[in-house]
């Protein structure tokens, strides 16, 4: 079960859970449906988003990301580049743990 910060969205996320065996009262019955609720920091308080994502697909389409490479296998190196610096970005601006406490 997801339950995360996630910075991109300024959200945390949580798994929304449906009884697997239509049991609501026992608990351990409890997954992920694929579905995402999200609480975000609202006027100082977190605000409950009962469904983050709505995008549908169409039966048989598959989910697609942001490709670096074109349908015939091409980088797309501006966007690699941009990726890469966005990636360099936030590891510049983590906090290193410190394990010896």
């Amino acid at each position: 079960m997801l339950v995360n910060y996630i910075e991109d969205l300024g959200m945390i996320l949580v798994d929304h859970l449906i009884s697997e065996s239509d049991q609501p009262e026992l608990a351990w019955t409890y997954v992920p449906d694929g579905d995402q609720e999200g609480f975000k920091w609202e006027n100082g308080k977190w605000m409950h988003i009962d469904k983050v994502f709505t995008l549908k697909l169409e039966d048989g389409q598959a989910p697609v990301g942001d490709p670096l490479m074109d349908p015939k296998g091409n980088k797309n190196e501006q966007k690699l580049q941009e990726k890469t610096d966005k990636n360099k970005a936030k590891e510049g601006n983590r906090i290193p743990l410190n394990y010896d406490n």
